[in-house]
């Protein structure tokens, strides 16, 4: 999915050893991260609650701005003249948890068409951004004059993520869109998330307390422990480490940790499966091996 040019994926977004402290609070939440996303990449952001996650998001949108280090846009110094912080929203979008809260205008519609609006787009273009939006997100045209509070709680949440990709993004950030969804519904949100991907070549930052979830869904893991990065790879290279993902509090999916008790009690399991799918075809293998010595 990464754009490439010259043979090279094109860097969008760079953090370059940011570092960031609040003015009152002597404790530095992210210390010298530096990382890049590439175009239409589709990246995991975990860490146990504290890491600094939230804050280091807040610092790619331009919420907050770095004590240290830079954030890069296309190559651009988003913290220089005359780089305007309007230009790297435009960019970069972010959806907080539980953004159906974040809901006010009397439509569908109307919510949607907001942030085109605010961007410069003439009214027309808004709605028409919108809609495009909604109908990504499954909400066809039934939905466009309904008020906001008469939606399921799903249907908001999925109205509230249409009025951020409405501004065409071209980074989602996400901040655990799933949460406090039944199965069926997380399941939906992150087929939507490949979908907006696929369709759009967006790239996608997705925090997340649920391994499960990073391990099916991204190309890259970024742990942060403490303000600091200290890992950026696949999802196998990183919850590989099962014992230092437990130390830094976040776990390994289940099916990681259940093979890797597998192994304490003697059964030799070549590769740690990070998936369901996974551990079928390893569990088979160990299976066929099981019965060609016997």
């Amino acid at each position: 999915m990464n754009t490439v040019q010259g043979g090279k994926s094109m860097c969008l977004i760079e953090a370059d050893h940011v570092s960031f402290s609040y003015p009152d609070v002597s404790r530095t939440i992210l210390q010298e991260v530096t990382f890049s996303i590439a175009q239409g990449e589709f990246i995991g952001l975990i860490g146990a609650s504290g890491s600094g996650k939230t804050t280091l998001v807040k610092q790619l949108n331009g919420l907050l701005r770095p004590t240290a280090g830079r954030i890069l846009l296309n190559g651009q110094d988003t913290g220089r003249r005359p780089f305007r912080l309007a230009e790297l929203r435009r960019h970069v979008g972010l959806v907080f948890q539980y953004p159906e809260h974040q809901l006010f205008k009397g439509t569908v519609l109307e919510d949607g068409a907001f942030g085109p609006s605010n961007l410069g787009a003439s009214p027309e273009e808004a709605r028409q951004a919108a809609r495009e939006a909604l109908s990504l997100v499954g909400l066809g045209p039934e939905f466009e004059n309904r008020s906001p509070l008469e939606l399921s709680g799903g249907e908001m949440r999925l109205a509230a993520i249409a009025g951020v990709l409405a501004m065409r993004p071209e980074l989602l950030i996400l901040d655990e869109p799933a949460a406090g969804l039944d199965p069926a519904a997380k399941e939906r949100m992150l087929v939507l998330l490949r979908n907006i991907r696929a369709e759009r070549g967006t790239s996608i930052l997705l925090v997340s307390h649920s391994m499960e979830d990073i391990a099916n869904c991204t190309d890259r893991v970024l742990a942060l422990s403490g303000g600091r990065l200290l890992s950026d790879a696949s999802p196998s290279l990183v919850f590989q480490q099962v014992g230092r993902m437990q130390e830094l509090g976040t776990g390994v999916p289940q099916i990681t940790a259940a093979a890797e008790e597998l192994r304490r009690r003697g059964i030799s399991v070549p590769s740690l499966p990070i998936t369901v799918s996974e551990a079928v075809n390893c569990f088979e293998t160990l299976l066929r091996e099981d019965c060609h010595d016997r």
